[in-house]
């Protein structure tokens, strides 16, 4: 039988809830016979399956299916046999999984709020606490909906009129028995000098609001700042001194990729508006923060912007001699400066302008690029801008390929979708994937990738890379 459409049998098995009918397809189609399986997708539906199938078979049978998936190569044979030449651009889409391995260790979206809860232990208040026993009661596990909603919550507290119209929508007008308008959910009405007026929140529940985000965000931004980069970052960060021109764009706000491109000798330009251009910024590797980084911050009152050096800013932490600071004071104006950072939201707010120009440079690094390499990013609703970056780049250049190394399999699969619905005649082949951890299969990629490409010679006789970092 088509191994096509066996997952497609089985895969809508799976969807409409019958993993019985799932696991009895899987037996009967692939148990015991040396059909050919090569598609990523099935240790996915092997790992929903498992549980209800040991349970309607025997033992040894669930065994052998375990051998018969695992046997399914975790990388896609093209992936390295693609080549790039001597001068090609390449643009690198880094998420919070190109961080995850170790040495670098830190969490992914999906794992940051068991972490934070952790760490929020330590802090000892017990408004933490409590916000934390309302999660677990309601299976909120969701740091994207928690960050939203606090954010959201604050900037209601602030605006009588923003938090009654959010009582309007949500909790349209309900009439007693009298046919007098009520509102029993979010606030009471109340009567001044014969006038309704909505009730607004108080002054303790807006600072406690902002205390609470400020402490939430140095819990996630702690871990941030003493991670070091991994063999993936590197893999990356060696690139630049093989002749290719590399742009790397991230959503990550660690330092990672930036102490491997400083440990590796690439002079790099954060390109952000505000710092000025380094005055080799032709020469230097394009590293885009599209939602800030733990070393830059921002002035609210004179829009100063100011990116503190990384290595100066780990030590400092790392050794106790200075503190990072949620909240500081601008130098230049004395009004209030803080990271600038764009935090796990459902939906980005981007409360700093210099972020926006980033935005248009990832854009134009992705059209100009001859190959897209997308390491541990999700392609989440919440991020649906930069799928939008990515799928007019594809569109717009039928020979472009893109590369997505993430260790669950859906990525791929669910992106191959997506473009396939917004360009006509889309070639699923061009997306090709891997579901080895990126610390294992980037440094395989990018020798082979290169292993026909030349190193490309600056005027002055030194290879790109060969710079010192200032």
């Amino acid at each position: 039988m088509d191994e096509r459409i066996l997952i497609r049998d089985i895969g809508a098995q799976v969807r409409g809830g019958s993993l019985a009918g799932a696991a009895r397809l899987m037996y009967q189609y692939i148990y015991g016979e040396s059909i050919d399986l090569a598609d990523l997708k099935w240790r996915e539906l092997w790992a929903t399956i498992r549980p209800v199938f040991s349970v309607q078979y025997a033992p040894e049978a669930a065994e052998w299916m375990d051998k018969r998936f695992q046997e399914i190569a975790p990388t896609d044979p093209a992936l390295l046999q693609l080549r790039l030449r001597e001068g090609d651009k390449v643009a690198f889409l880094l998420g919070a999984g190109a961080s995850k391995p170790d040495p670098s260790g830190l969490p992914t979206v999906e794992e940051l709020l068991p972490e934070l809860w952790r760490r929020a232990e330590k802090v000892g208040r017990d408004d933490l606490k409590r916000l934390h026993e309302w999660c677990d009661d309601r299976g909120i596990t969701n740091i994207e909906d928690l960050l939203t909603a606090a954010q959201i919550a604050d900037m209601a507290s602030r605006n009588v009129g923003v938090l009654s119209l959010l009582d309007y929508f949500l909790f349209p007008r309900q009439t007693d028995g009298e046919g007098t308008a009520a509102y029993p959910r979010i606030r009471q009405r109340q009567t001044l000098g014969g006038r309704e007026r909505s009730a607004r929140a108080d002054v303790a529940t807006i600072s406690l609001l902002q205390e609470t985000l400020h402490t939430l965000l140095g819990l996630l931004t702690g871990p941030m700042i003493k991670a070091p980069p991994n063999a993936g970052h590197h893999a990356i960060a060696n690139l630049p001194n093989s002749g290719l021109e590399v742009t790397v764009v991230t959503t990550n706000y660690d330092g990672c990729i930036d102490l491997a491109l400083i440990s590796g000798g690439v002079p790099f330009d954060y390109m952000l508006e505000g710092l000025g251009a380094a005055p080799d910024a032709g020469n230097r590797t394009a590293l885009v923060k599209m939602h800030g980084s733990i070393n830059w911050f921002y002035c609210e009152s004179c829009q100063r912007v100011k990116a503190y050096e990384l290595r100066h800013v780990r030590q400092s932490y790392m050794e106790d001699t200075l503190g990072y600071s949620v909240i500081g004071i601008c130098p230049d104006c004395g009004g209030q400066q803080r990271p600038m950072i764009v935090p796990p939201l459902s939906f980005k707010l981007v409360t700093f302008p210099g972020l926006l120009t980033l935005w248009d440079r990832a854009a134009t690094a992705f059209a100009a690029a001859t190959m897209i390499v997308s390491v541990g990013y999700s392609f989440s609703e919440a991020d649906t801008y930069i799928t939008k970056m990515i799928a007019k780049a594809m569109a717009v250049d039928p020979g472009k390929r893109l590369v997505v190394i993430d260790t669950n399999p859906s990525v791929a699969e669910l992106l191959k979708e997506k473009l396939d619905a917004v360009i006509d005649g889309f070639d699923k082949s061009r997306v090709v994937q891997s579901c080895e951890s990126c610390e294992v299969i980037l440094p395989k990629f990018a020798e082979s990738v290169v292993s026909q490409a030349s190193p490309k010679p600056k005027p002055n006789g030194r290879k790109r890379g060969a710079a010192p970092v200032p």
